[in-house]
């Protein structure tokens, strides 16, 4: 198990997630204190008890500093179909 900071998590964000992809687990730290686990989408076993809302709205958060507003428009409107 690799032990990140949540300091070096923000700055160290796409490592983290190929780490993760590749298959470690990492030990999130916050102020000198383990506060979660992140596991790579196999080792997750409640994944199909996610609400499509929540995976949704994560997916937006993603895309929005990477599309134009014209393209969120879009992604958006296909969720209303």
């Amino acid at each position: 198990m690799i032990s990140i900071s949540s300091k070096d998590l923000r700055q160290k964000l796409p490592q983290v997630i190929q780490l993760v992809k590749s298959g470690n687990v990492i030990l999130l730290i916050h102020n000198s204190k383990p506060i979660a686990e992140i596991i790579p989408q196999t080792q997750f076993h409640s994944l199909e008890t996610a609400h499509e809302d929540d995976i949704e709205q994560a997916a937006l958060i993603d895309i929005q500093e990477e599309c134009s507003p014209e393209e969120k428009a879009y992604y958006l409107s296909l969720g209303k179909s």
